[in-house]
């Protein structure tokens, strides 16, 4: 490609970037019929859900159970509650909540709870089944995401809509 049709090229995309960037600062019609000339006003935000806090505790560990969680929103104190039961696969293992992560675009919360070694375990562990009880409660500035998710080692076990 030689100088000038690559300089010709640079120039024509410029001009029809730069005339993009203008056209969106015009006032637009306001749909009334009228002459178009009433701006229109962006509609304003609300204040955004932020995820303020989580805590996590181990309740129990017990030889048998159901896994599942219990999901549920407390209104009054911007909160999501979950009690739940995941399954170890021996007498070493414990629950860890390993992150909590909001979705702003699909307003939801996911929790996501995995089993790990106790570190208070040793080096011998029983070969049975463990049922692991915890609790979480993850605290929000703004109200409440729309939508909870938990998953127990990257499952989903329990969903809830407010």
């Amino acid at each position: 490609m030689d100088r000038r049709t690559l300089l010709g090229r640079v120039a024509t995309a410029s001009a029809l970037a730069l005339a993009g960037c203008t056209a969106q600062n015009r006032p637009t019609g306001g749909g009334d019929g009228g002459d178009g000339d009433t701006p229109t006003t962006e509609p304003t935000t609300t204040e955004s859900v932020d995820i303020d806090d989580a805590s996590f505790r181990v309740t129990g560990i017990e030889g048998s159970g159901t896994p599942g969680a219990d999901v549920s929103f407390d209104v009054a104190d911007d909160a999501i509650r979950v009690e739940g039961v995941i399954q170890g696969s021996d007498g070493c293992k414990t629950a860890v909540l390993e992150a909590v992560d909001y979705d702003r675009e699909a307003d939801a919360v996911t929790l996501a709870v995995i089993t790990a070694d106790r570190p208070d375990a040793g080096d011998v562990c029983t070969q049975q089944l463990v049922f692991v009880s915890y609790e979480a409660v993850v605290t929000f500035t703004g109200g409440l995401p729309g939508h909870a998710v938990v998953t127990h080692d990257g499952t989903e076990v329990a969903s809830a809509t407010r």
